[in-house]
């Protein structure tokens, strides 16, 4: 459930991590690699390339966790200040400051600054084993925060409709750009005779962090960050006039005044602009009577007939936090940080018939004002309630995921009520490749109450947080194709493996190529990756109804409980596998329902790797982090806890990864740390 394409929380990472005997990788020595003193960007960005450690034996990966990053308090006077972890230095990872670790080469770390800095690398285990260098800042003195253009002001598309605005032509009291400012800059385009927000679906573009996406018709822009970094724009094929602004004051939040810096754009109308309906469009069911359509066969469904909901297709969650661990969605254990599901959501979910029912042959998710729930171990309250439900297999069941085909969900949203985020979307049954973004997510629908004549589609990959990235598609009305959520609509994804395409009512709005999407696997899961990945894998489904959050800033800063009771109503859930007499659907991988959970880590004993497994035959193999194969079993295994024959006690200290693969798809990950 994407999150407002600016934020996401950080998720609980899928791995689970033993140690054998746990203990850091000790840097032993630290040699300094390049120069002592590095010159910045104009906007205040260095890169410290990895020292050479422990006489070169290990490298920056393996030692990263001894490793602590300080600064001079005062750039380059003052005491020390450690970064890792500690936000209240300024420096905030992923944000300003972070590391870089590649295939190949050194790696090392990256950090903007505003003045000259001293930057300190020390052993957290040994703080006699030091390098420091001097970051020589080159953006020049500020004075004042009058923004102006350096340059010409007109940009002009090129054949392909692109054109951008470097931030290095930008001026702030005569000095350059640095990074915190682009945190507070206001960018508006003219659109009639008002100026609207970028982020305002009136704006007419989509935000899109990951580039162009040559398969959505929308306009679109995005940010680049090297060299300075700067705006991008695509496919522009009219003119318009875009302004930048910059607060009087330099904060955040501040008032912009007539600090703005003027841009005139020269569109290209003959820029190629993309057709999603070269596609194809797909038939819509009978909403009554489920069944094949053309190209499709039915392979599972939900349609919510009964008296109640079906507790073997669906879990109903409960709480406020990520990861919680407790069927009740009590806060026990829970790390607070993540309260409001990591998305700046107030509706706390829970079990019970005012939020979560079926009836007249519909599931009905209601949120609810004024019905709170207080957490007491993290001392928060949630202030409105609401309503969500998974097909996934925590805490038991053996309920449905899959993988490749077609899913529609028919669904009536609150449309008008300001606040609300109504979602139907799927989530990896398993972390394969990692945390969140690394293993995907995939958007079917997503809605703002605020905005009735919208929906979205997106997918989340890239890295676990906070390197993760997406791509997502606005469906908006078209000339003679009236759209309102309010109505009931059929909001549909095809999933293959080259490709995944949205369609609202049988109508396709965006798609996504995967040349357009990656994973970057968890340290020691590389080997896992391949071109297809993180949407090669089983998803399950999740349909929920949220208040707030990052999606819509101005939806949340804008609720009346007065609107509320809000409902989301859903006909049916289909989900479709290709016909393989269809031939003009494409090849589709032949799958079956992914079995319940069969593996589960049981323990080193007598310096065995033990699993609880399910009868059957299964891989074991054991990597380095490294990714490579270090040795692989092959077992026929009893219901209940089988030795794998794979031994701790001889393996080398570091951290290694245990993969279980049954009839070829991997069931289980385990980190397994080793000293010797």
């Amino acid at each position: 459930m994407g999150a407002g394409y600016l934020f996401k929380a950080m998720a609980i990472m899928g791995i689970i991590a033993t140690t054998v005997s746990a203990q850091v990788i000790r840097i032993t020595s630290m040699e300094r690699r390049g120069e002592a003193t590095i010159n910045t960007t104009l906007a205040g960005n260095a890169g410290i390339v990895s020292p050479i450690f422990n006489g070169g034996a290990m490298d920056f990966a393996q030692v990263f966790e001894d490793l602590r990053v300080f600064v001079r308090a005062n750039g380059t006077s003052g005491d020390w200040v450690v970064l890792n972890g500690n936000a209240e230095s300024g420096f905030i990872w992923g944000e300003n400051w972070g590391a870089w670790w590649p295939p190949e080469g050194y790696g090392g770390i990256w950090i903007y600054v505003d003045r000259n800095t001293n930057v300190r690398l020390q052993s957290s285990t040994n703080t006699s084993i030091a390098v420091e260098y001097t970051l020589n800042f080159t953006g020049g003195t500020r004075t004042g925060n009058e923004l102006t253009i350096y340059g010409s002001n007109e940009r002009r598309a090129d054949n392909g409709g692109s054109l951008g605005i470097s931030f290095n032509d930008l001026r702030i009291g005569g000095a350059a750009v640095r990074a915190q400012d682009r945190e507070r800059f206001v960018y508006q385009i003219r659109i009639g005779e008002n100026w609207v927000a970028m982020d305002n679906s009136a704006s007419t573009f989509t935000w899109q962090n990951s580039g162009y996406n040559n398969m959505s018709p929308d306009n679109q822009w995005g940010f680049w960050w090297e060299h300075g970094g700067g705006i991008w724009f695509q496919p522009i094929t009219q003119n318009y006039n875009f302004r930048i602004g910059f607060p009087e004051n330099g904060q955040a939040g501040g008032t912009v005044g007539n600090n703005w810096a003027t841009f005139s754009f020269v569109g290209n109308p003959s820029a190629p602009r993309p057709d999603p309906s070269r596609f194809g469009n797909i038939p819509i069911g009978d909403p009554k009577i489920p069944g094949n359509l053309t190209g499709w066969r039915l392979y599972w469904n939900d349609e919510f007939e009964g008296a109640e909901i079906n507790r073997d297709n669906w879990r109903v969650d409960q709480g406020w936090h990520l990861g919680n661990p407790n069927q009740d969605g009590s806060d026990e254990g829970v790390n607070c940080g993540t309260r409001g599901w990591g998305n700046n959501e107030l509706q706390h979910y829970r079990d019970h018939p005012n939020n979560v029912f079926v009836q007249d042959g519909y599931l009905h998710l209601v949120a609810r004002a004024n019905d709170p729930r207080h957490f007491t171990n993290c001392n928060e309250t949630a202030y409105f309630s609401s309503g969500k439900v998974l097909s996934d297999r925590r805490f038991g069941g053996s309920r449905f995921s899959f993988k490749y085909g077609r899913i529609d969900f028919r669904i009536q949203l609150p449309g008008g009520v300001v606040g609300t985020w109504p979602a139907a979307w799927m989530m990896p049954e398993y972390d394969v490749y990692g945390g969140w973004a690394s293993s995907g997510e995939i958007d079917v629908m997503e809605g703002m109450g605020r905005l009735p004549n919208q929906s979205v589609g997106a997918i989340h990959f890239g890295g676990a947080w906070p390197a993760n990235t997406h791509i997502a598609g606005y469906n908006r009305p078209r000339e003679g194709r009236p759209f309102d959520t309010r109505d009931f609509n059929v909001y549909s994804v095809v999933w293959q493996e080259d490709s995944i395409k949205w369609y609202v009512n049988g109508y396709m709005f965006f798609a996504a190529g995967h040349n357009q999407w990656h994973s970057v696997p968890a340290a020691g899961l590389e080997h896992l990756n391949n071109p297809y990945a993180p949407f090669d894998q089983y998803f399950h489904i999740i349909m929920n109804l949220a208040i707030g959050g990052w999606f819509d800033p101005d939806g949340t800063r804008n609720i009346d409980p007065a609107q509320f009771p809000a409902t989301m109503r859903i006909d049916y859930v289909r989900v479709f596998k290709a016909d393989p007499t269809a031939t003009q659907i494409g090849e589709i991988e032949a799958t079956q329902r992914r079995p319940a959970a069969v593996a589960g880590f049981a323990g080193i004993r007598n310096g065995q790797i033990s699993l609880r497994l399910q009868e059957g035959a299964y891989t074991v193999e054991l990597y380095s982090l490294q990714g490579r194969l270090i040795s692989s079993r092959n077992i026929n295994a009893v219901n209940g806890i089988n030795s794998t024959g794979l031994r701790t006690d001889n393996l080398g200290a570091g951290v290694h990864i245990l993969n279980v693969k049954r009839n070829g798809v991997s069931v289980l990950q385990q980190r397994i740390t080793a000293t010797r």
